[in-house]
């Protein structure tokens, strides 16, 4: 007899310009791993990335906090040495 699938969602979280390159590293390389060894256990990994942005309406409508609670508890929140805040002169 077949099992289900079971869906487990991770949600990421941080400040976009400082961390693009360990957010590129997590969804090209790392989930794409996980999901190739999560296969054979009937569980699919998605990954919630807002990094483009949500719309007015998203944000009026508490769909951010719903995605959020959706992927509970897989939250993942990445924190660097310029948190949310560039140097004047950090050469981009």
């Amino acid at each position: 007899m077949a099992s289900d699938w079971q869906t487990v969602r991770v949600f990421i979280s941080s400040t976009f310009r400082d961390m693009h390159s360990e957010r590129y590293w997590l969804v090209k390389r790392v989930f794409p791993a996980l999901r190739e060894r999560l296969e054979p256990h009937r569980i699919h990994l998605v990954d919630i990335d807002l990094q483009w942005g949500i719309t007015d309406e998203q944000a009026n409508n508490d769909q951010v906090v719903d995605q959020i609670k959706d992927c509970r508890p897989f939250f993942l929140g990445l924190l660097g040495g310029r948190y949310g805040w560039f140097p004047p002169d950090y050469a981009q």
